[in-house]
């Protein structure tokens, strides 16, 4: 029997122009997010990667690991391609992809 693919599984939006952040709004963002060398940055819902190459264009520092969690394959295999195909000075293996699907988990701290 086959899979059934939900919307999200098989689109191929280019986010950066459904979003249409400012580059001021983005780089306000990453400044916010004050990322240090050594960080461990959980992305939840990264989809293909616009944040992570958004912090490789912006942030100070590109001494960081960056995890991924979505529960599509098709997007976070797109995010490990769209950073790679970036040029960006990072190495891609410090990009962790986790495919899961969050619905059963709990949140013990919450920021609004």
């Amino acid at each position: 029997m086959s899979k059934i693919k939900n919307d999200y599984e098989v689109r191929n939006a280019d986010y950066r122009l459904i979003h249409q952040e400012s580059d001021e709004d983005i780089k306000t963002f990453i400044q916010l997010m004050e990322v240090q060398p050594g960080d461990k940055i959980l992305d939840i819902g990264g989809g293909f990667g616009t944040t992570l190459a958004y912090l490789l264009k912006y942030a100070p520092t590109k001494d960081f690991e960056y995890h991924i969690l979505d529960k599509s394959h098709k997007q976070l295999e797109k995010a490990k391609i769209h950073i790679a195909d970036q040029n960006f000075d990072y190495d891609i293996n410090k990009v962790k992809l986790i495919e899961t699907d969050c619905v059963d988990a709990s949140i013990d701290v919450e920021y609004d």
